[in-house]
């Protein structure tokens, strides 16, 4: 069923004109249905030249020679959506990869993979601008956020993203999310255990939510790699200034961001379940339980990571980690480590192993600090 205006802009047309095959002598698909637009209502049976590119519709440009819908430039407004048609502009496919160059791309891509499409592939081909200044001189929140575009992160725990996004080692600058009572938010919401992604650095910045928070991924399953965060990073359970919840892979990252929340708190991940190798944090990082300059709680494996920046919370604050339930290797702390009670340079709580790690920071006050 098609509408009165589908039949008077051809799209019609095209959808008639589309079906019809290829000429085997001339290779050359023949000319069947046409319209003028403005002049005939609906499509004709004809081969009449002066009707053979036939419609636009919005930014969409139907034609009897092109066997697919091309798009015109858009003209898109502060809200990155195009004035004419209302959509985002559409990035080059290219051998199943998405080329991501503007932030209304990138807001195409996040729109594509949360509506089901979950192993699309993209790469940046340009640093991403999407607000300006969205952290002031100092560092913080800019107070005219009214400015700002919103960010939706890219999955969910829904709709994990199970693609492959190469960050290329370009930047994705002035994402702003303010929302704390959501889950899973980050650049990715959430990564399954076959997403990937990597190269790509978050810079001025500012990300709040609930649980799951973090500056490049909010819960991750699968893998990332080569990425960082230069952007505020805040919520209540599980944050981090990569990533919020890891129960995949983490390996050359780091944050130099500051981040902030209550439980589970790591200035590279809140907590962990995974995997973190050669990672580092130069970011303030402040909570009230399980505190740590690399991870706030440890289930799994952390190795050849270390924290340079200012720890604080009221229990379980460590250097490198606040609580360890798992294995810590090849790890130390120069920052200064603050809190109440089970406070540790190396880490707060230890429940299993810690090998070869060290503390350097002479600058600390509170209780039970070793």
């Amino acid at each position: 069923n098609k509408a009165t205006k589908e039949f008077k802009s051809g799209e019609v047309c095209y959808l008639l004109q589309s079906v019809q095959e290829k000429n085997d002598e001339t290779g050359e698909i023949p000319m069947v249905w046409g319209q003028t637009i403005g002049t005939d209502k609906a499509p004709v049976l004809t081969n009449d030249s002066a009707r053979k590119v036939y419609s636009t519709t919005g930014c969409e440009i139907y034609s009897n020679t092109e066997p697919e819908i091309k798009e015109k430039a858009h003209n898109l407004g502060s809200d990155l959506k195009c004035t004419d048609c209302g959509k985002y502009d559409k990035p080059v496919l290219n051998k199943d990869v998405y080329e991501i160059s503007n932030a209304s791309q990138l807001y195409w891509f996040a729109e594509y993979v949360n509506s089901g499409n979950t192993s699309a592939n993209a790469i940046l081909k340009e640093n991403i601008v999407v607000n300006e200044n969205v952290l002031d001189a100092d560092g913080k929140l800019n107070k005219d956020t009214s400015r700002f575009v919103s960010w939706t992160p890219i999955g969910s725990e829904s709709v994990k993203y199970a693609g492959k996004f190469d960050g290329n080692g370009k930047t994705i600058s002035g994402l702003y999310f303010n929302n704390d009572s959501l889950e899973e938010v980050g650049l990715f919401g959430y990564v399954s255990d076959s997403g990937d992604v990597s190269n790509v650095g978050v810079v001025d910045s500012y990300i709040k939510g609930s649980d799951s928070v973090g500056g490049v991924c909010g819960w991750n399953l699968g893998t990332i790699t080569n990425c960082y965060n230069n952007g505020i990073v805040s919520g209540n359970n599980f944050v981090g200034g990569v990533c919020g919840l890891n129960n995949g892979t983490i390996k050359n990252c780091y944050n130099n961001g500051a981040v902030s929340g209550n439980n589970f708190v790591g200035g590279v991940c809140g907590g962990n379940y995974g995997t973190i190798t050669n990672c580092y944090n130069n970011g303030a990082v402040s909570g009230s339980n399980a505190v740590g300059g690399v991870c706030g709680g440890n289930y799994g494996t952390i190795k050849n990571c270390y924290n340079n920046g200012a720890v604080s919370g009221s229990y379980s604050v460590g250097g490198v980690c606040g609580d360890n339930r798992g294995t810590i290797k090849n790890c130390y702390n120069n920052g200064a480590v603050s809190g109440s009670a089970r406070v540790g340079g190396v880490c707060g709580v230890n429940s299993d192993t810690i090998t070869s790690c060290y503390n350097n920071s002479d600058k600390y006050n509170g209780n039970a600090i070793g």
